[in-house]
């Protein structure tokens, strides 16, 4: 019986001190940690991105719907369809698609903290955020990102 357990012993010692294929398993799992973080670092930039742009589409439709030119514009005044079409232009730009209910424009508004005595024309766009990542993270499910811009309208 003592023969069998010092087998054993043996076999497990062997076992123990054989360092073959000990980097396969420590790639195996080290892998999946590697791509997950270099996923998560491409998704948060490409939010960073279409946040980026919708902000940059909105600050040019704010000021082509307040000095109402010849793009958000009909017979020289303000045009809503015109307008969001400008918006929608803007945005596809920067690669992003917006639809008319993405877009939202305000006009004689005040903007959070601007005040004088001209009204502002707002713009907010809007676009739903979705990763393919999503089933590994569920709070990155249904992220809507929004950009908002004011400028004034001049004084008539």
């Amino acid at each position: 019986m003592r023969n069998k357990a010092c087998k054993l012993c043996a076999a497990a010692q062997r076992l123990l001190s054989c360092a073959r294929g000990a980097s396969a398993v420590e790639f195996a799992v080290l892998a999946p940690v590697l791509l997950l973080i270099s996923f998560g670092v491409a998704e948060f930039a490409r939010a960073i991105w279409i946040e980026q742009a919708l902000s940059s589409a909105a600050s040019y439709t704010a000021r082509c719907a307040a000095l109402s030119l010849s793009n958000c514009a009909a017979s020289g005044a303000y045009n809503s369809s015109a307008t969001t079409s400008y918006a929608q232009t803007q945005a596809g730009k920067w690669g992003v698609s917006l639809t008319s209910s993405n877009i939202a424009v305000s006009t004689a508004t005040s903007c959070a903290g601007m005040s004088g005595s001209s009204a502002y024309v707002q713009v907010t766009l809007s676009a739903p955020f979705s990763t393919f990542i999503a089933s590994l993270f569920p709070g990155l499910v249904n992220k809507t990102l929004t950009g908002t811009a004011c400028f004034p309208a001049p004084s008539s």
